[in-house]
């Protein structure tokens, strides 16, 4: 970045992440040193979670955006509270989906289209604000549970808490505020949860640090994507390059989140697990049910449930749901095309299910040991062959050539 400032001749950038941790350790004291009540230890957090996520922001954009995204998230927060309130009260479809669709807007302009739209014209663009996702779907989960007539023991001051409580602000998990609520409002000091705390942050340090940042991605990575532009990789090469990219966002991923749950230990709060060991089923379902569980979660209620319910159409309701996560990271070729992959999947893995407990011998077969040693790499080589199409999202024809390549041994591409 031209003319920034600099200190001890380091950009001051690099001193963020430094700030950001000495923040969180004073807020930290403060939190169980000086506030006595759970007011004021909500107070404190809104106002360290604020703090926190600024000092983040300014690696990324200047001092003015990090103020006029602050001011906008807050006042974000608290129209989504009162529309949320109005909703529970006097619950209707029509306002329902117009909050909805003014919640979404903003990140399916910044995050979504604008990339896009930058390809064909030059226009202004906007910087996307950290997080965008997370707390925009939380926002969304909070009204379609308003309409419902959820939450009606509830204040604005927890809810803010709960849409930028720093450490699960930048990747998640997408909690849900009925988890959230509760522990707000008793919060305790347990030495367990401390111990807790610390084990999970180290666990996330070592996935994050160690097995994703220096092993896989400084050193699998790179090399992979070193091969000239101009000659096309083998299809075992692309295969393993897009296995490597999939254990590489696992483990950093699980990693960030175990920081999260950690660092939410550390301030009394046991948010949702994200991961639940999805490297070991068996089928892409429960690959699926145990792979950023908030957001798989998320979306099997707002996008599956109700398409199903309405529709009575499960294969399309799958597919409108792999297709909604696929958007969710980006509208980007690639991205549309790993949703509709997943989807696909899932109504195959479907139809196999309904079929294959006809067959007897192969429905006592699926019990064994020996088939989960087999359906395991299965899983992984779908989840894989999804990834060689995010490889280069941008370009529709790329990611179908990088994709049938693997699956015709490079006889097509």
């Amino acid at each position: 970045m031209k003319g920034q400032q600099m200190i001890f001749g380091e950009p001051l950038s690099f001193y963020y992440s430094y700030f950001a941790f000495a923040m969180a350790i004073m807020a930290w004291v403060l939190y169980w040193g000086v506030c006595k009540t759970d007011f004021l230890k909500q107070v404190l957090l809104l106002m360290a979670s604020g703090a926190i996520v600024s000092v983040i922001s300014l690696k990324l954009v200047s001092f003015e955006m990090v103020f006029i995204s602050s001011v906008a998230l807050i006042g974000g927060g608290t129209l989504v509270y009162y529309w949320g309130k109005i909703l529970r009260h006097r619950p209707n479809l029509i306002m329902l989906l117009i909050s909805i669709i003014v919640t979404l807007s903003a990140m399916v302009y910044i995050k979504l289209l604008q990339p896009v739209m930058a390809q064909f014209s030059d226009f202004i663009q906007i910087a996307v604000p950290v997080g965008i996702s997370y707390y925009t779907f939380k926002m969304v989960h909070y009204l379609i549970e308003c309409s419902r007539g959820q939450f009606k023991e509830n204040n604005l001051l927890t809810f803010l808490n709960y849409l930028y409580f720093f450490p699960m602000f930048l990747s998640g998990p997408i909690e849900r505020y009925n988890n959230f609520y509760p522990q707000s409002q008793n919060i305790e000091f347990r030495r367990s949860d401390m111990a807790m705390g610390l084990e999970r942050i180290m666990i996330g340090l070592i996935q994050k640090l160690i097995i994703s940042d220096m092993i896989i991605s400084a050193f699998l990575l790179p090399a992979l994507y070193m091969e000239p532009g101009a000659t096309p990789l083998p299809w075992n090469i692309l295969l393993f390059a897009s296995f490597a990219k999939f254990m590489s966002l696992y483990f950093d991923f699980a990693g960030y989140t175990s920081l999260a749950i950690g660092i939410g230990y550390l301030f009394g709060y046991r948010l949702m697990e994200n991961f639940n060991f999805p490297l070991l089923r068996s089928t892409l379902a429960e690959f699926w049910r145990n792979w950023h569980i908030s957001l798989s979660s998320w979306a099997r209620d707002y996008v599956y449930f109700p398409i199903l319910m309405k529709y009575r159409m499960p294969n399309v309701a799958l597919v409108c749901t792999m297709l909604t996560i696929g958007a969710w990271h980006s509208i980007l070729p690639g991205w549309i095309l790993w949703g509709f992959h997943h989807g696909l999947g899932l109504v195959i893995l479907s139809s196999y299910q309904r079929n294959i407990v006809k067959i007897e011998f192969l429905n006592q077969y699926r019990s064994t040991v020996a088939w989960r040693y087999i359906s395991v790499p299965i899983v992984w080589w779908y989840v894989s062959l999804g990834y060689s199409l995010t490889m280069k999202a941008d370009s529709f024809d790329a990611a179908v050539s990088n994709y049938l390549t693997i699956i015709t041994f490079g006889l097509v591409s």
